[in-house]
């Protein structure tokens, strides 16, 4: 029953009760009123019914007002407490009066005969029943309406607690969908700047067609010219068919300079297709194309003085045979030791790949006796496809402190290059390991993976003895002592199958506390050795290991590239580590602990990422 509805039938009651009485006086006196006289009795009861209202009344307003202060202002619940403030007043009026009229009153019952007294007493006992009969209904309905508003109280509670939930969740979609609109707004930048360079590529393009078509223009003339001296030279050679040994040293001449002619069409023509083909290297296009102009002006004067100089070719003639005989001599005398120095050279060179093999073996036999395979898996649950990402490595068992681990990079042990974030469902996580190449099942890793804080991009993982033996770690400080000579570089995921001498590649930083070695990449093709990658790692031909690839640096526009490696110092602790773990907490559904220590170190290096960007 609503309490407003129970509020007014009490009212209803005592007013009915009010009714039949407007004063309290003895039987005896003179009061002359429309109502009958009640006794003491009766006018107690009705006082206890008004005491036991205002309580209740009380009580409702102060519930009221704490729902009020509790939920917030509510106009219903205001208009609630309106009401019964004014009901309160009335019940308060009504009992002073009460009590009021009882002080003035004797309490003499008056001089009533026997039968009338037990009359009015059978009339007001009847009366009082009535009364007590609906005061009991009336607080049964009071009770029942005091459970309902409770009832309704703990489901406000509820709601509210589900609404700020709810809140919560909405301001963490709202924050994801800040992070992704900003991503959007950068590519959009990054494709503007794009866009625009392209328009300024294409103006170069269009400028570099034009110098093409000049060139071509140039070409042609430079043809006509060729064939002008052509014909000039047959003229010449029919003239001085008629002299005897001015004729032949002007035809062997004559051939020389033929000779030199075809020389230069052939340069020209190979200017010509190599200036058609590459079209983006105009600026050296455009200095063999000079060279060649200068080629053809001095053809051109030595054609011209051809003829002049006919005449002394003769007298030249013996002194050129005398000085080609010496030069001859010569050549023979440089080309026997050309021939010794390319077989000394090869023997040198035998000896050098000789001496790289057996560094390459020292440091693979360390390597093999040492290394083991881990295994990873990863699995993340999505809406529609789940995501995987799985590995093999082969690292060497490190030892550290008295205890073995593998040292890799984070990136590829956590599966980062994908990113995971803290509301990521992570319901598989396993790293495996064992012997490589054996057919004996794994073990299981549950101890966490290890993040330096010197460099959170360096990773260890505990391991227990698989191999019987294990590398050193080799620290900044001895490795500065011991110089970079015989270092080997390993892929992490091929078995020693792929290594690499790194002899005249790698060099130390210059900067003070800087713990790194930086390993030079060609970016060329067909250059030869390995190309260093994120997570490969060096070793010295004794078999200790140097350090661990973090970084791919491209230089000058991409034309030089360099790989930075993280070599250890010489006070490192390993408890300067952050812990990823890789357990499940008792009752969870998800690694949430791993998502969570993992999104936690990727906004670390996506902030150290945007300085190295500001600093650029």
């Amino acid at each position: 029953m609503n309490h407003s509805i129970l509020v007014v039938i009490c009212d209803f009651l005592v007013l009915s009760v009010l009714s039949l009485s407007l004063g309290v006086a003895p039987v005896n006196s003179s009061f002359s009123g429309r109502g009958t006289r009640i006794d003491d009795y009766t006018a107690n009861i009705l006082l206890d019914e008004l005491k036991a209202k205002s309580v209740q009344l009380s009580k409702a307003r102060e519930a009221l007002l704490k729902a009020q202060r509790k939920l917030g202002y509510a106009e219903t619940r205001s208009k609630r407490v309106k009401m019964l403030n004014a009901e309160l007043a009335q019940v308060q009026s009504r009992l002073n009066y009460l009590e009021a009229k009882l002080k003035k009153r004797k309490g003499e019952i008056g001089a009533l005969s026997k039968e009338k007294l037990l009359a009015r007493l059978e009339k007001e006992s009847v009366r009082r029943l009535k009364v007590v009969t609906e005061m009991s209904e009336a607080k049964a309905a009071l009770q029942f309406s005091q459970a309902k508003n409770k009832e309704l109280l703990d489901n406000m509670t509820a709601l509210r607690q589900d609404a700020m939930q709810r809140d919560d969740e909405l301001t963490e979609k709202k924050t994801l969908l800040d992070e992704r609109t900003q991503r959007l707004k950068a590519i959009s930048d990054k494709l503007q700047k794009t866009e625009s360079a392209l328009g300024a590529t294409k103006g170069d393009l269009n400028k570099v067609k034009s110098v093409l078509g000049s060139t071509k223009g140039e070409l042609k003339s430079f043809k006509h010219d060729l064939s002008a001296t052509k014909t000039r030279l047959k003229d010449i050679a029919v003239k001085l068919t008629g002299t005897r040994g001015r004729e032949k040293a002007t035809l062997l001449d004559l051939s020389y300079v033929r000779g030199r002619l075809s020389a230069t069409e052939k340069e020209l023509a190979e200017s010509r297709s190599h200036l058609t083909k590459s079209q983006k290297h105009t600026a050296v296009n455009e200095l063999e194309l000079r060279e060649a102009q200068k080629k053809i002006a001095s053809l051109q004067s030595i054609l011209k003085n051809a003829v002049v100089d006919l005449s002394q070719t003769q007298r030249e003639l013996t002194v050129s045979k005398t000085k080609a005989k010496t030069v001859a001599e010569k050549l023979m005398k440089i080309s026997t030791k050309e021939k010794a120095t390319q077989i000394a050279l090869r023997s040198i060179k035998e000896s050098l790949g000789d001496a790289v093999q057996g560094l390459q073996s020292d440091a693979l036999e360390k390597y093999s006796q040492s290394a083991v395979v881990l295994k990873m898996n990863i699995e993340e649950k999505r809406f529609l496809i789940n995501y995987k990402k799985s590995g093999t490595f082969y690292l060497p068992e490190v030892m550290v402190g008295g205890k073995r681990y593998l040292i890799s990079s984070l990136d590829l042990l956590s599966g980062m290059r994908r990113t995971i974030t803290k509301s990521s469902r992570i319901n598989q996580l396993s790293y495996m390991v064992g012997k490589p190449k054996n057919g004996k099942k794994p073990l299981k890793i549950k101890t966490p993976l290890l993040s330096l804080k010197a460099d959170n991009r360096v990773c260890l993982l505990e391991v227990p003895a698989i191999r019987k033996n294990t590398v050193e770690l080799l620290t900044y400080g001895r490795l500065r002592k011991r110089g970079l000579q015989n270092l080997t570089l390993f892929k992490y995921a091929t078995f020693g199958e792929d290594s690499s001498n790194l002899d005249g590649r790698c060099s130390l930083g210059l900067q003070k506390g800087e713990n790194y070695l930086y390993i030079r990449n060609s970016v060329l093709k067909s250059a030869p050795g390995l190309k260093a990658e994120v997570g490969d790692f060096i070793m010295t031909k004794q078999g200790m290991f140097v350090g661990v690839a973090v970084d791919v640096e491209n230089l000058n526009s991409g034309r030089q590239q360099r790989v930075k490696c993280f070599i250890f110092s010489d006070d490192f602790s390993i408890k300067d580590v952050v812990k990823i773990p890789l357990i499940k907490r008792s009752g969870a559904k998800y690694f949430s602990d791993f998502a969570m220590a993992v999104e936690k170190i990727n906004s670390q290096l996506k902030h150290l990422d945007r300085i190295k960007k500001s600093e650029r």
